[in-house]
């Protein structure tokens, strides 16, 4: 099992933005954008067992279903919409995740994403993103305890 890093959490996030939504996104300091309101789980069990939360600002999830979607930003709904956009980023960005530790011949399995009221703030590989002053903040627990133990 190859071990998850801050840079590696964020290869990946830009990669599967790019690849799957057309979605531009820069690292940053928490801090540096709109605060996180929305929030994903998806939970993984395998060699290790741990979830991925993405937590996003109502702007970016605007931006994030409008791509998805083809349609403009302006004619989404949060509540539908957005929720099943951070639900799918969610499930994308945990196999992106998976198939980066486990390899090919992976032996985890992924759960469904669901929809939480906060990000749980226990200790994780952290990504944080800015995409026009909005934001995107994604965390993986369990992935690697070792590099779990360097960022506390």
């Amino acid at each position: 099992m190859t071990e998850l890093t801050p840079e590696t959490l964020n290869r990946i996030t830009i990669e599967a933005l790019e690849r799957t939504a057309f979605v531009l996104v820069d690292p940053c300091d928490p801090g540096e954008t709109a605060e996180p309101t929305r929030h994903a789980r998806i939970r993984f069990t395998g060699p290790t067992t741990g979830t991925m939360t993405v937590s996003a600002s109502d702007g970016f999830l605007s931006e994030l279903a409008s791509s998805l979607l083809g349609v403009e930003a302006e004619d989404i709904d949060i509540e539908t919409e957005g929720l099943d956009a951070i639900r799918e980023l969610s499930n994308i960005l945990g196999g992106s995740v998976l198939n980066d530790i486990g390899g090919q011949e992976s032996t985890f399995s992924l759960g469904l994403p669901e929809l939480v009221e906060t990000d749980s703030g226990d200790a994780g590989i952290t990504a944080t993103f800015d995409c026009d002053g909005e934001c995107l903040r994604v965390t993986c627990r369990g992935a690697s305890s070792a590099a779990e133990s360097k960022a506390a």
